[in-house]
């Protein structure tokens, strides 16, 4: 390798090895975007590094560490010498030297050139950047190593207790390289090897269990010690799969290579003997060449299928599910089937059931399983014993490539018709020789194994033999085809081979059937030119007199004729009469409907007179028509009417909505879809718009707070329009905007009442609840209901019947009671929204309803005037794209969850209760805001997640005197500066400002 990569990999290796909160500061400011879609690609961090250090990234990527860190350290592009650089270097300032030396080489010198030409290669070979990069204590007063060793003989790895341990060989004799196959297990930060065999002569050799235990006290393991703070050791066992203590079997297996002197003591009483890796990687050594996983020796897994026969279909092309679940994904293992071993091929889990499966790819391989004998192979048993349990085996073999044999899966049927894709079967009878050649070369046979290509010839020797149409040819076929796997053969051979005399023997039974058959249409054709004859001499004899028999038979015919002839008459008298049947009923019914025409007429005066009769006073009409029980009669008929008359309207309204052809848009597309419309009208981020939709979607309820004019009425109707709900036709649109008014106190108010028939308060609302009754499960697009000037009244009053619902814990939840014993169901789809004031004319929010809403405060924004909005397109949205979109369920980076939980003891410790309901609600947000928000300057996405969360679910709850929360604040101000929660701080200090003018109260909705 040249000296100029050697010096490139160096400065890689430097940025991989930065501490992990630095290095993601650094990527998260490049502001790129085709190089953050590459980087959204790419999980590891030291690949990110390899990409951002490429020719056409590597100048931004240098630019943008110095510009993170230029603030840290006093030095000047422009005025800094080498000199300079070199004598700043401190124990505490190196990393920081480093970065910004790298960009100081774009610079130029006083003499104009550059000065990566004139120090690069010094800075990169020097001992000190070799310490920087091993991360070794620098001098301050000398700017170099306080420790004049070598860097190979220095050890800065940690031990299973943690503790620093010197370097001291356990084997000084004479040098002898081991290859140990055994388990890695990791157990909080470290890791330790357990070899249970040996490689030896390319055999495995089992380790006795007292030999284990002398050889690395006590328990037989070997600690594989590393720097957690530095690259190298440390990234390398975090790439790779481990074992957990407390596995019951065991899962990864591996061969590591080493020398007996690169074992040495270790102060640990557990594990007495450890494998320094770090300073193996400080010696240049390569952690791949050291540690391999055992199928780079040959060494598998054995797993079984899930069923105890495999179809030949499945074997071919189908996934073979397995019984094992100890494997890793993209394992190699071999599958036990047929008292032999198949593969090796590579293990996958499926997603929907967690399950592992195999394919042995055969139809891609030629139709050909690679399988071993079981006398082929070298069976061992790996055991795992956990923790108070009994000790388990895992079963492996170790194979040689040599002995790998393969079984041939292709039916004749396939066979024939590969073949025949090439060659023409037609050449078996014009051209044996051609054909046979042509068949040698097919892709099927040409590259084959000769055994198989020998098995595949008998094979359509056999298919050949059975196509009746080469009888003549056939035996120069089957002679040419012998030809092809023996050399040369002589006429004798060929006589006395057994495939010779099987083809003989099948020959001469074709032959036998071929001259049977020929005498069988002999006969018959003799047989059909006697019954010619006397069809002829018939036919001469009839032209004469007929015989009795004939005559009978005419007769016979005539009668028949006769029968019909009177059946078709019967029919068409039958066909008469019901022509008359149906004038009949024609005339019938112009009479009837005459005679409804005039009760309809004499009923409508009957009306007229009742009507009247009742405005006249009538006594007597009066009587009859407000007798009570006449009165109740017809009022329950009635409501029966119009409850039948409702069902059957919205059944149509439910179909016309089912009708919809809706927008395929979801996840990414759906996300700018919804911000581009949005930000048409406000100039919101685009964090501040993803938000508010994730909160829609995740809550029953959610609440927007602000002050007058900062738009909260038209963002819900904004909502509305992204999400198609004014686009279905009038009294279909599935948005309802309700104003509430001063003194509402229960449902009625919202809904109505129910006593004979629904009087409803508000139409709108009542028809929004019968439509989501009737469509239940099946309702496919989202409904919102916006509650305008919610807190005019208290909420809780109003809304009590839908508190309930928010938890849905049960079946029961789902229904909502308007009165008289009915109750509709209430599905998901339905959403509320809520504009709420914060002034003194206003309800303040119960404790209650915070817990189970989410409350935005909308940013001030200029409001955008003269919008056209004729000109832009809306999409209508289904619910389960709007939800998967907005409800995305990523893991939880370990930092946002400790984060959490020390909010969370924040919070309860000064008496406002995180409930399990909303831990569990900035839960969910979290993990599907930090995937689909985006990193802004200085924030990353799941720190936005994490800020938004807390402002809108915990901050609410603060309400009362400043003297109580001042040092909650203070609190909670070093945890948003940790955690770098920017919304959370910033809100703490308009408290604390606004207290000052409220008398010392505090409230984050004031």
């Amino acid at each position: 390798m040249l000296d100029k990569e050697k010096r490139f990999i160096k400065v890689i290796t430097f940025y991989q090895s930065l501490p992990a909160p630095l290095l993601e500061e650094i990527i998260d400011n490049i502001h790129n975007r085709k190089i953050e879609r590459k980087l959204n690609k790419i999980k590891s961090s030291k690949e990110k590094v390899k990409m951002l250090m490429s020719r056409e990234c590597r100048e931004l990527f240098i630019d943008t560490a110095f510009e993170t860190i230029k603030d840290r350290i006093s030095l000047s592009l422009n005025t800094s010498s080498y000199d300079d650089i070199i004598t700043s270097i401190n124990e505490d300032n190196k990393l920081y030297i480093a970065i910004f030396f790298f960009r100081w080489c774009y610079e130029s010198g006083d003499d104009s050139s550059s000065n990566n030409d004139r120090y690069f290669d010094s800075f990169v070979d020097s001992e000190t950047f070799d310490y920087i990069l091993n991360d070794k204590k620098i001098d301050s007063s000398k700017s170099t190593v306080l420790n004049n060793e070598p860097v190979s003989e220095m050890d800065t790895s940690i031990s299973s207790d943690g503790t620093e341990t010197p370097s001291t060989d356990v084997n000084n004799d004479e040098v002898h390289t081991m290859k140990l196959l055994g388990r890695i297990e990791k157990r909080n930060t470290f890791y330790n090897f357990f070899p249970q065999y040996e490689l030896t002569d390319g055999k495995l050799i089992e380790i006795p269990a007292d030999k284990l235990r002398s050889d690395y006290p006590t328990n037989g393991g070997i600690n594989l010690a590393y720097n957690p703070y530095s690259g190298g050791a440390a990234s390398f066992l975090d790439g790779i799969t481990t074992d957990n203590d407390e596995d019951q079997y065991v899962n990864n297996v591996y061969v590591i290579e080493i020398d007996n002197y690169d074992l040495e003591s270790n102060e640990n009483s557990t594990y007495q003997v450890k494998l320094d890796l770090q300073r193996l990687v400080q010696c240049g050594k390569k952690l791949d060449d050291i540690i391999r996983y055992a199928d780079e020796c040959e060494i598998y897994k054995v797993v079984h299928s899930e069923t105890d026969s495999i179809s030949d279909k499945t074997f071919i092309s189908g996934n073979i599910n397995l019984l094992e679940t100890n494997i890793t994904n993209g394992e190699m293992v071999v599958l036990f089937y047929n008292e032999k071993y198949y593969g090796p091929f590579k293990a996958t889990r499926r997603q929907y059931d967690e399950k592992f499966y195999i394919t042995t790819l055969a139809s891609e391989n030629n139709y050909l399983v690679p399988f071993f004998s079981i006398t082929d192979v070298n069976v061992i048993e790996l055991e795992k014993q956990a923790y108070y349990k009994d000790p388990t085996y895992t079963k492996f073999i170790h194979i040689s490539s040599e002995s790998e044999q393969y079984e041939d899966h292709i039916t004749d049927e396939l066979l024939l018709e590969k073949i025949t894709d090439d060659v023409s079967i037609e050449l078996a009878r014009t051209n044996p020789e051609e054909f046979s050649h042509l068949c040698s070369n097919s892709p099927f046979l040409a590259q084959l194994p000769s055994e198989i290509v020998s098995k595949r010839l008998d094979r359509l020797i056999e298919i050949v033999t059975s196509v009746e149409d080469f009888k003549e040819k056939k035996h120069e076929v089957f002679e040419s085809l012998l030809k092809l796997y023996q050399e040369s053969p002589s006429d004798e051979m060929i006589i006395k081979s057994d495939v010779y005399k099987d083809l003989e023997s099948k020959y001469n039974e074709e032959r036998r059937r071929s001259e049977a058959a020929d005498k069988k249409i002999q006969e018959l054709s003799r047989t059909q030119e006697e019954l010619n004859a006397q069809i002829v001499d018939l036919q001469k004899s009839s032209e004469g007199t007929a015989s009795s028999e004939e005559v009978a038979k005419l007769e016979a015919d005539n009668k028949s004729l006769k029968e019909k002839l009177e059946t078709i008459k019967a029919t068409s008298a039958n066909i008469e009469k019901l022509k008359s049947d149906q004038t009949e009923l024609e005339t019938n019914n112009r009479y009837l409907q005459r005679q409804i025409d005039k009760y309809e007429q004499k009923a409508k005066e009957l009306r007229t007179q009742v009507s009247t009769a009742i405005k006249d006073g009538s006594d007597e009409m009066a009587s009859l028509a407000f007798d009570p029980f006449i009165s109740s009669e017809m009022m329950k008929q009635a409501a029966s009417w119009e409850t039948k008359e409702e069902d059957r309207q919205y059944k149509e309204k439910i179909d016309r909505i089912n009708s919809i052809t809706p927008s395929a848009l979801s996840d990414a597309d759906l996300i700018d879809y919804i911000v581009n419309y949005v930000k048409s009208r406000r100039e919101y981020s685009r964090n501040d718009i993803i938000n508010i939709y994730i909160s829609i979607a995740q809550n029953f309820i959610t609440i927007f707070s602000g002050e007058p004019g900062t738009g909260k009425t038209s963002m819900c109707n904004i909502v509305a329009e992204t999400l198609g709900l004014l686009h279905y036709g009038e009294e279909l649109n599935r948005f309802v905007s309700v104003s509430v008014e001063r003194g509402w106190s229960s449902k009625r108010d919202l809904i109505g009442y129910y006593t004979r028939k629904y009087d409803k308060s508000n139409g709108k609302i009542y028809d929004a609840l019968r439509i989501l009754d009737a469509e239940r499960d099946e309702s496919k697009y989202p409904f919102i209901i916006m509650l305008d000037e919610a807190n005019l009244s208290p909420i809780e009053y109003y809304w009590a019947d839908f508190m309930r619902l928010t938890d849905r814990s049960s079946l029961n939840d789902m229904y909502i009671n308007i009165g008289a014993e009915r109750e509709l169901y209430v599905p998901e789809t339905l959403k509320f929204v809520a504009t709420i004031n914060t002034d003194q004319t206003t309800e303040t929010l119960s404790p209650r309803l915070i817990d189970r809403a989410c409350i935005i405060k909308l940013p001030k924004v200029e409001p955008k005037y003269n919008v056209d909005t004729s000109a832009a397109s809306t999409e209508i949205i289904t619910w389960e794209n709007f939800v998967k979109t907005f409800s995305k369920t990523a893991e939880l980076n370990l930092i946002t969850q400790k984060g959490m939980k020390e909010i969370y003891k924040l919070f309860n410790d000064y008496g406002m209760s995180v409930s399990p309901r909303t831990q569990l609600g900035i839960k969910k947000y979290v993990m599907a805001a930090q995937e689909i928000m985006e990193n802004e300057p200085n924030t990353l996405a799941r720190e936005k997640a994490l800020d938004f969360a807390v402002v809108q679910k915990l901050l609410p709850k603060i309400n009362g005197y400043y003297s109580v929360y001042e040092r909650f604040f203070d609190s909670l101000k070093q945890l948003c500066k940790e955690y770098n929660l920017i919304m959370t701080e910033n809100a703490v200090m308009k408290i604390v400002d606004a207290q000052e003018r409220n008398m010392g109260y505090c409230q984050y909705l004031i």
